[in-house]
């Protein structure tokens, strides 16, 4: 006997005349019936041939091309822009938040609460049910919502006196400023400093 395929692109393991050969499927044979045939000749008499249909099902395939760009807790991400071109796809998040749409290629992402900034991975999964799924990832990062509090900023002052102020930037980073551009500020990015209001502050 001898297998053969009459329109497969695959092939068979060696040797073919093996009743037990197996039949290897390639990517062109996806999504198609593939015609296996045994063939078993003796002498001058009569070729038998035997034929069995093998459905091989497509392997997934897709893509994530997006560089989602960095959001805030709370945001909302830009859209995703996957791609899937055999089978399902569904999204998947390694970190806290929740998709639109879970089965939408082109869904956007909404981001939970962090505590402080992360990064972790958006997958886009693809599979049929049948073969091996597929995972495409792109990382993501979440900046937390900015925390702190003053310390030490008096009520009151007199005009053209230093005074120190102070201040804590517990997620974030911190600076110092006042409304109207009044006065100086000695080093508007430390958390302690001085303020000085000038000669002549507004009443």
């Amino acid at each position: 006997g001898q297998w053969s395929t009459s329109n497969g692109s695959g092939g068979f393991t060696s040797p073919t005349s093996n009743p037990n050969a197996a039949y290897i499927a390639v990517q062109a044979d996806g999504d198609s019936l593939v015609e296996l045939v045994w063939t078993i000749t003796n002498g001058n008499c009569d070729t038998l041939r035997f034929t069995q249909d093998l459905k091989v099902n497509g392997l997934p395939q897709g893509d994530f091309p997006t560089n989602v760009p960095d959001i805030c807790e709370g945001d909302t991400s830009i859209p995703l822009g996957a791609i899937v071109t055999r089978g399902g796809g569904n999204w998947q998040a390694t970190g806290p938040g929740f998709f639109i749409d879970p089965a939408d290629p082109n869904t956007q992402f909404v981001a939970g609460n962090v505590g402080r900034d992360t990064t972790f991975f958006l997958v886009w999964k693809i599979g049929n049910g049948v073969c091996d799924s597929i995972s495409i990832s792109k990382p993501i990062t979440i900046f937390a919502t900015p925390e702190g509090v003053l310390l030490s900023v008096p009520d009151s002052i007199c005009a053209n006196t230093d005074i120190n102020i102070s201040a804590a930037a517990i997620i974030g980073e911190g600076f110092w400023q006042t409304t109207g551009n009044i006065g100086t500020i000695t080093n508007p990015t430390a958390l302690s400093t001085t303020f000085n209001p000038g000669v002549n502050p507004p009443a």
